[in-house]
């Protein structure tokens, strides 16, 4: 049975320390393990398609522009998400959040709206029961990894963008992307170390 949705602001947040440098980065934990395929378009970039856990947090980072958290909790056929801008302390470089919005998307709809300087689309495309046969090669303990395309990055167990594609086999997502990156267009795809990668970067022209 799913939890509520509520239990997201109560307990679902956490911050992982980084002993080495006393740093913290926010984090989620997931709330059950059905997954939440989203579609994103942030300003006039083309959409990206994501994946992850009930509960798990979608990191969006815009160069020169301010980075972002989604958490979306299902309800029934539709999810809550609770949009929360990312602060960096400068002089510990640890992480908070501040809470800027939360809206509800039923299954196969978008809404779309203007938060931290950016206009951001938000569609639930697919809610998938927890995947299962998922093999994790020892010594690769990825969960969650980012693609950047232009200017933006996205960041989550799965993300598919116009110019490349990555999944994390232990992040629970079924790692299911399918398709190819489009041709056309300056972008570049940066795959985080570690992680399960379908597609490189793209042939400069």
């Amino acid at each position: 049975m799913r939890k509520a949705g509520l239990v997201l602001l109560v307990s679902a947040f956490a911050v992982i320390a980084i002993p080495i440098y006393a740093q913290t980065k926010v984090s989620t934990v997931p709330i059950s393990k059905d997954v939440v395929v989203l579609r994103l378009v942030v300003g006039q970039a083309p959409p990206a398609r994501v994946m992850l856990l009930n509960g798990g947090l979608i990191r969006l980072a815009v160069l020169n522009g301010p980075t972002l958290a989604l958490v979306p909790a299902l309800r029934g056929s539709a999810v809550s998400v609770n949009v929360m801008e990312i602060v960096t302390n400068p002089a510990t470089g640890g992480e908070g959040v501040r809470q800027l919005a939360k809206v509800d998307v039923p299954l196969g709809a978008a809404v779309r709206y203007d938060v931290a300087r950016l206009s951001l689309e938000i569609g639930l495309t697919e809610i998938r029961p927890p995947a299962g046969g998922q093999t994790v090669q020892s010594g690769n303990p990825c969960t969650v990894c980012c693609v950047t395309c232009g200017d933006l990055t996205v960041c989550a167990c799965g993300v598919e963008m116009d110019c490349g594609k990555c999944c994390c086999p232990a992040g629970g997502c079924g790692c299911e992307i399918e398709g190819s990156p489009s041709n056309g267009g300056p972008h570049s795809a940066v795959i985080a170390k570690g992680c399960a990668v379908t597609s490189l970067k793209r042939p400069s022209k």
